[in-house]
């Protein structure tokens, strides 16, 4: 069995993209995430690495 969900949202991909970049937006759409710890990297920097701790 396959389930499929289609989203229709209604922003600039643009400001969508940065929403889903900036990792403090994540436990709003991940519904399990509780919270997550960047390991290295600098946020909003590229090859950022964060542990993902699950509810």
């Amino acid at each position: 069995m396959k389930d499929v969900v289609e989203v229709e949202i209604t922003v600039p991909q643009q400001e969508l993209a940065g929403l889903f970049a900036d990792p403090h937006n994540s436990p709003k759409w991940m519904l399990d995430l509780e919270r997550y710890e960047p390991v290295s990297g600098k946020e909003g920097m590229l090859a950022l690495c964060i542990v993902w701790y699950q509810r």
